[in-house]
């Protein structure tokens, strides 16, 4: 007899010899699938670079992004923007120092006399808690 697909796979016929892989940028859980629409495509800020993806998407890492559904890949942030977490569908400006422990190896003067105190690099501390920003295109 027919095995029915594998996830991540479909075939529109019946009794075809293989099955098809969802296209990357697609991932499905569905086995013995009969057509491309069981293909999901991946959520916005994660990726499926390959083909025939069984499971679900992976998120995308820092400092990239992904803003649409359905992509193969993500793409990189400007130099001088980031992302705080990995998943993210866009980049912001240049994190504060010390912002969730990524800071910048270069500190521009606190306010009110604070001072950022650079802790090794790529890491800022700020024992005052002013405002403190990084220099754009350091904060990596």
């Amino acid at each position: 007899g027919c095995a029915p697909c594998d996830a991540g796979t479909y075939s529109q016929d019946p009794g075809a010899d293989s099955c098809t892989p969802c296209d990357a940028g697609t991932y499905s859980t569905a086995t013995g699938a009969d057509s491309a629409s069981t293909c999901t495509p991946c959520e916005a800020g994660t990726y499926s670079a390959a083909s025939g993806l069984a499971g679900s998407c992976t998120a995308c890492p820092l400092d990239s992004y992904a803003s649409e559904p359905g992509s193969s890949s993500c793409l990189p942030c400007p130099a001088d923007q980031t992302t705080s977490s990995t998943g993210a569908t866009a980049c912001e400006g240049a994190l504060g120092c010390n912002n969730a422990g990524r800071g910048c190896g270069q500190c521009q003067t606190c306010a009110v006399d604070g001072r950022c105190v650079a802790v090794e690099a790529g890491l800022c501390s700020n024992p005052t808690q002013y405002g403190s920003k990084c220099v754009a295109g350091v904060c990596r």
